[in-house]
């Protein structure tokens, strides 16, 4: 009788978090699954948990060794998740059992009843690797007690990998590094893997085999962007491995599976002497994501989309320099020195620059002229990209900083005073650092929304090309509910207290008032 082993990773979570009703489901619907195939396939489950997840896991399942280390033990990262790394979950399950395929899925993926029968016949048919996409159904049903309605839904297919079959025999050749899994990446690797190491994989996109309650995306959050670029970073080192094992590089990019990793060094470099760089910067919530959007339509103009990752900005889709994360975030990095760059900083190498292009260029179109790229963060690093990619062209977009600031309060959690500061240090480093730029176009974000036409002419007479009608919409009147907000908390003092708050933010008021902009007539 065929032996299938299949493991996945419970783990404890509150109870307003979706994994807190979705796992219920999953270990349900392994239950059912593997009663169903009682009489054709011998089916043991098993888990990896860490030890205070133990009293979570089911007693149908048998635990395996507990975890010992997690993505907190191997880097550092802005919001502490403690992921467990691929490689020790499958460690786990290769010396706990025998069986003759083993199976790794998500704790949020439940199973059809006639799972592992069909994966039974699957094997008969001489695979021995083989990837099963779920469907995703909605959120109407999210009790146990909802199974057969939930296995009634046809739902919709999902291109996403979160369920893996292979021979035990294979294990051995994989190449897995230090990527965590409850990430972006995992799924691609994981098929790189067994892709590479099997005599006959397959993907199945449209099998009605196993399924995902609704279509949450809590790994795209902004606070989780270091978790994934740490995944890329561990992927490209894997897939050298695989590509030194198999030929792993040739083969995948021919049958899709390489996606973004793929491009040759060779075409980069004379790829980079055809282009024109295009920086924008300015604070988080200054207008830079509509800017690039109106910019991104233009023929000529290839910026960022798609990616998966917050605002589709440049700092999350490469690793020679830190992202603002790793110092606060929104209103708090510009307070590290380590975030202003220049040109005599000391990862102004040729091997950094010829990194950052290629990691960017994975997500440009390279038949266009001009390669876009935007990243509040930039407005502490223009002296840097240009040496980076001398000749680089730069639009920095300001916005008035009371507006500015409450816009990123909810975002930075901290005080209206300390984002005022942040945005004045910003500011005061950029107007330095201007100096030294060659190309720098300096924007207001009150005039730009006020006429955006007009400016977009301009800074297409700035990049030296033609003009382009413009169809993203621009809001006009966002920071009027932010300056009254402002005058209110003003007008509610009375004359005493009035004076005092006026004394302490007169320091402020005249450091703002040297950018053209006052606190105290913000309209």
């Amino acid at each position: 009788m065929l032996k299938i082993a299949h493991i996945i990773n419970p783990v404890k979570v509150k109870e307003s978090v979706d994994l807190s009703w979705a796992q219920p489901v999953t270990f349900e619907t392994m239950r059912i699954a593997k009663a169903y195939a009682e009489s054709t396939v011998d089916v043991t489950l098993f888990s990896a948990q860490f030890p205070e997840d133990a009293d979570f896991v089911p007693d149908f399942f048998i635990k395996t060794k507990h975890l010992e280390r997690s993505a907190l033990d191997i880097g550092e990262f802005y919001k502490r998740r403690k992921l467990p790394l691929l490689k020790d979950i499958l460690d786990r399950l290769y010396s706990s059992s025998d069986a003759d395929y083993l199976v790794y899925s998500n704790c949020d993926i439940a199973l059809m009843p006639y799972f592992y029968t069909a994966l039974a016949k699957m094997i008969e048919a001489g695979r021995d690797a083989f990837v099963i996409n779920r469907r995703t159904i909605s959120g109407t049903y999210s009790r146990v007690e909802d199974i057969p309605f939930m296995y009634a839904e046809t739902g919709q297919s999902h291109k996403g990998y979160d369920c893996f079959v292979f021979k035990r025999d294979l294990y051995p050749e994989f190449e897995l590094g230090r990527i965590c899994i409850g990430i972006q990446v995992i799924g691609r690797l994981f098929v790189w893997n067994l892709f590479s190491a099997a005599k006959k994989f397959e993907e199945f996109q449209e099998r009605h085999l196993t399924f995902h309650i609704g279509n949450d995306r809590l790994w795209q959050r902004d606070e989780y962007a270091d978790y994934k670029i740490h995944n890329q970073k561990e992927a490209q080192t894997v897939l050298k491995k695989l590509d030194e094992k198999f030929n792993s590089v040739s083969k995948l990019g021919k049958s899709g599976y390489l996606g973004a990793f793929k491009l040759p060094g060779k075409k980069i470099q004379r790829a980079a002497k055809k282009h024109k760089f295009l920086f924008i910067a300015g604070l988080h919530r200054s207008g830079t994501t509509v800017l690039a959007d109106c910019l991104r339509e233009h023929p000529r103009i290839s910026g960022f989309e798609n990616t998966g990752l917050p605002k589709d900005e440049g700092q999350f889709l490469q690793t020679v320099f830190p992202i603002a994360l790793k110092y606060g975030g929104p209103g708090k990095f510009g307070f590290s020195k380590e975030m202003h760059l220049t040109e005599r900083s000391p990862l102004l190498t040729e091997e950094n620059r010829d990194k950052l292009f290629r990691e960017w260029s994975q997500h440009w179109d390279l038949s266009k002229p001009i390669l876009l790229e935007k990243s509040p963060p930039n407005i502490l690093k223009t002296r840097f990209l240009q040496a980076m990619f001398p000749g680089s062209y730069f639009i920095v977009i300001i916005r008035h900083p009371v507006a500015n600031a409450y816009a990123n309060q909810k975002w930075s959690e901290t005080s209206i005073y300390s984002l005022l500061e942040h945005w004045i240090t910003c500011h005061r480093v950029f107007y330095r650092d201007r100096e030294h730029l060659k190309n720098v176009f300096l924007l207001k974000y009150e005039d730009f929304v006020k006429d955006p036409d007009r400016y977009l002419r301009e800074i297409y007479g700035f990049l030296g090309i033609e003009g382009q009608t413009r169809t993203v919409a621009v809001r006009k009147e966002i920071n009027k509910a932010y300056f009254a907000r402002w005058q209110a908390v003003i007008d509610k003092h009375n004359r005493l207290k009035k004076i005092l708050r006026r004394f302490k933010y007169r320091a402020l008021e005249k450091k703002i008032k040297s950018f053209g902009y006052s606190l105290y007539k913000p309209g």
